[in-house]
């Protein structure tokens, strides 16, 4: 049975107890902010965050739900290459350029759409642009020469004596002493199913399917539904096999690791009751 001396030793240990909880929930919470502010000041984060290029930012998140071809032009050989992201697995044959290419020589007509268009003749760049003009770029051994039109730089022109950048909406352009690029952004994942060698990039649903349950074979005496699946599975771009595989590997480890560590711990937990 509790005494009246007992009474008020209880009250003050609970509200003792109490007061020190509350101090912990407080100073848990002081602690970690006092470490963020020691880490912003400590790490310089004020600067790196002053150093991000949003526009940067913005082509990566851009990159991820679509696909650029690009038009390189080297301009001390005059050699041009057409590319699905500059790869080298994603080349057209000269042969095969896109429509909206026309390259005869050192010369090309680049058709962006809209009324954009970028015309080489041997090194010399011209932009056209609705609604601002003509951009006229010369590479020569000192630079980058660039005409613009009168008036302020716009904030999507990137100008230095060695460099022009060029963004707009429908498409990007970078010359510089040694290349002209012109960048064409196109929404998808081009490539994802067959690459530009496989005899069934190109075709649609209906086509593929066709073949696929054809008694058909092709130049190597394989049925196509093979065929298909191979150049899907073996897509040098995309690897859609190799990915397979890692995932597979993923989930069989993450399994594994989970049998052994309940085969290790059931007898451990009769062993500790």
């Amino acid at each position: 049975m509790m005494t009246g001396t007992q009474s008020p030793d209880l009250r003050r240990q609970s509200l003792a107890a109490i007061k020190r909880r509350s101090l912990l929930c407080f100073a848990i919470p002081g602690v970690i902010l006092a470490y963020l502010v020691y880490v912003f000041f400590a790490f310089e984060v004020r600067d790196t965050l002053e150093d991000v290029k949003l526009d940067n930012a913005a082509i990566l998140v851009g990159d991820s739900y679509s696909y650029k071809t690009e038009v390189s032009h080297n301009n001390r050989s005059g050699h041009y290459v057409v590319a699905i992201e500059g790869e080298k697995k994603g080349r057209y044959a000269p042969s095969a350029h896109p429509a909206w290419v026309a390259i005869d020589g050192e010369n090309a007509d680049i058709d962006l759409t809209d009324g954009y268009r970028v015309i080489i003749r041997d090194r010399e760049v011209t932009f056209t642009i609705p609604g601002y003009g003509q951009i006229v770029a010369l590479p020569t051994r000192r630079g980058v020469e660039v005409d613009l039109p009168d008036g302020p730089l716009p904030s999507w022109i990137n100008l230095s004596k060695t460099r022009l950048n060029v963004k707009t909406p429908n498409g990007r352009i970078s010359v510089t002493k040694a290349k002209t690029t012109i960048f064409r952004y196109f929404f998808g994942w081009e490539l994802f199913w067959f690459t530009l060698d496989s005899p069934y990039n190109g075709l649609g649903i209906t086509e593929l399917v066709s073949l696929a349950l054809s008694n058909e074979r092709n130049e190597n005496g394989q049925t196509h539904a093979l065929a298909i699946f191979l150049d899907f599975w073996f897509n040098p771009m995309w690897r859609h096999g190799e990915v397979a595989w890692a995932l597979v590997e993923t989930v069989l480890m993450a399994f594994l690791g989970t049998i052994g560590a309940a085969c290790l711990a059931l007898p451990l937990g009769f062993l500790s009751a």
